[in-house]
């Protein structure tokens, strides 16, 4: 038997000490990688959370700054007042006070891709803006007018742009919670914001039109806005170099085939319907009067709660309870005929969502430039929108077409006027 030798046994004792720190280091090194991870992984969160930090200060900081140029938004009501609870709850909502894409803002958008990356920021309660916006492509972004945005809600919102990609902000009209919004998004880096301007200088003879109109002029002026547009053409000359001259026309509502089914033409026992509220600019009066004296024209119905006529001077007039949306617009496709010949209007959505119904509408002068002299505008628009007679003979005289020749004249429009729509709306964006 072979004596062990000692320096074998050494040998194989220190390979076996050699493997083991090898295997040990091994381990060592793969738990320094871990922890490296580890580590990088944390300061990235830590480099996020800093930037969220300071993003979030300069949110508070540019609302701040926003507060001290507008003027105060709340009114604080009196201890004693009744309302005090209610105004505290309008101030200070706690459910979310925007809303991200709608139904009702997006059920009748007309699809395009290339305004993926448009986002279009408006008001809950300025009805004819809002569906107006409805029609167009793109994100859609819902917002008071009157209440503050938290600095919470501005961090969701700026979340929900980021995450759909979106580049471009439409701003229509302008409000206190609207500009500090504007502000607060420039702040986060989207500064690509065009404001469309819904408004005519007629309507400065009220203060907060005034106020509004001029912020955002200014808005232009100072270059905070890299696009101007009023959609009552002709304000270049004051609103300076960012003014976009072509003028931006509504988009008319899609709807699905059979969404909203027609009734066929009655001929000789006609409906009219008058959808606007009553005041200078809508022109009601002179629009029911003149459906009163139509023979053909047998019930007139009215919206307005604060509208009244004696019977003696309108026996057709009957009155109808507001509706929502989609119930009005189901109203306007049950009628013969819709009313809104005003005397101040930029692109009204009542001619257009009644046209996308299959009823025709007549219309004051909207001196639009481009496609006034389609046969269903001269069909349908009234040149002297204050004379009962001519607005009385409009009426007769759209009834009186043959129900196949209107409705292809119809068509006709809408299709004209969403290619129109469209192509200004592209060009306006610079895409």
């Amino acid at each position: 038997m072979t004596p062990d030798n000692p320096n074998s046994r050494e040998s194989a004792q220190a390979e076996r000490r050699l493997y083991d720190l090898a295997e040990a280091n091994t381990v060592l090194a793969r738990q320094v990688e871990a922890l490296q991870r580890t580590i990088d992984d944390q300061q990235r969160e830590m480099k996020s959370l800093r930037d969220n930090q300071d993003l979030r200060k300069r949110l508070f900081q540019t609302i701040a700054k926003v507060h001290a140029e507008c003027e105060p938004i709340h009114a604080v009501p009196e201890a004693s007042d009744d309302s005090a609870q209610a105004s505290f709850a309008r101030a200070f909502p706690a459910e979310r006070t925007f809303e991200w894409q709608a139904t009702r803002d997006t059920m009748y958008a007309n699809p395009d891709e290339r305004f993926r990356k448009v986002c279009h920021i408006f008001h809950h309660d300025w009805v004819g803006m809002r569906s107006a916006v409805g029609a167009l492509p793109g994100w859609k972004l819902s917002i008071p007018s009157t209440s503050g945005i938290p600095v919470r809600e501005i961090e969701l919102i700026m979340g929900l742009l980021q995450e759909q990609g979106v580049e471009k902000l439409v701003l229509h009209g302008i409000s206190d919670p609207m500009y500090a919004l504007s502000r607060s998004l420039t702040q986060a880096g989207y500064d690509q914001q065009y404001l469309v301007w819904h408004g005519t200088t007629t309507q400065w003879v009220w203060d907060d039109e005034r106020r509004f109109a001029q912020r955002a002029i200014q808005m232009a002026r100072e270059g905070k806005v890299r696009r101007f547009s009023a959609i009552r053409r002709g304000l270049g000359p004051i609103v300076g170099e960012r003014n976009f001259a072509p003028q931006l026309v509504n988009m008319p509502p899609r709807f699905a085939d059979g969404a909203i089914a027609h009734r066929a033409h009655r001929g000789d026992k006609c409906s009219a319907l008058a959808p606007s509220w009553n005041d200078l600019r809508k022109n009601l009066a002179t629009n029911v009067l003149a459906a009163q004296t139509v023979d053909r024209v047998s019930e007139v119905f009215v919206v307005a709660k604060d509208f009244d006529l004696p019977e003696w001077l309108a026996p057709k007039v009957q009155k109808v309870p507001y509706r929502d949306h989609t119930s009005m617009l189901e109203m306007m496709a049950t009628m013969d005929i819709v009313l809104n010949v005003t005397t101040i209007d930029c692109h009204p959505m009542v001619d257009l969502e009644a046209m996308s119904v299959g009823t025709p509408c007549v219309r004051g002068p909207l001196f639009l430039d481009g496609l006034e002299d389609h046969a269903y505008v001269r069909a349908t628009a009234v040149d002297n929108p204050m004379s009962v007679e001519d607005v009385a003979r409009r009426i007769d005289s759209v009834l009186g077409i043959e129900a196949g020749e209107l409705q292809d004249m119809m068509n006709d429009y809408k299709r004209a006027l969403l290619e129109l729509s469209r192509e200004r709306y592209l060009g306006f964006l610079e895409i």
